[in-house]
């Protein structure tokens, strides 16, 4: 991805938005509203230059905290959940599974192998960012 230093203001704005509200995720509307700009143009710019939708990062962005929370801490997935944006245990355990699998048979949170793919949720390399 490109390089947070040659993006445009309003989505390094945007991005520390999300990025400074893993707990407590804030709407793509509140976002913009902050930001002083409508919802779609936010959208516009978000798929144009970073690849994917407000959305999707702030997704990226709750799970890429979770991963570090998982391998680092000795917090129960519960916390982990709720110290991630992620109000739902079943959400969570389903993205888990999906995206985090391998990282969990790692340090030990999750039992043997399951047939789990990743269901393709997010059209790029999540990887890439966690």
């Amino acid at each position: 991805g490109r390089s947070t230093e040659t993006m445009r203001p309003l989505l390094r704005e945007a991005m520390t938005l999300i990025e400074n509200n893993i707990e407590e995720p804030l709407t793509v509307p509140q976002i913009a509203n902050f930001l002083g700009v409508s919802q779609r143009q936010l959208e516009r710019q978000f798929k144009k230059n970073v690849g994917c939708t407000v959305v999707q990062f702030g997704l990226l962005k709750r799970l890429q905290n979770a991963r570090l929370l998982l391998i680092s801490t000795d917090m129960s997935i519960r916390q982990i959940a709720t110290a991630s944006g992620f109000n739902t245990m079943s959400h969570f355990a389903f993205l888990l599974e999906s995206f985090l699998e391998d990282d969990l048979r790692i340090i030990g949170k999750l039992g043997p192998k399951k047939n789990l793919r990743p269901l393709g949720l997010v059209p790029f390399q999540i990887f890439l960012i966690l």
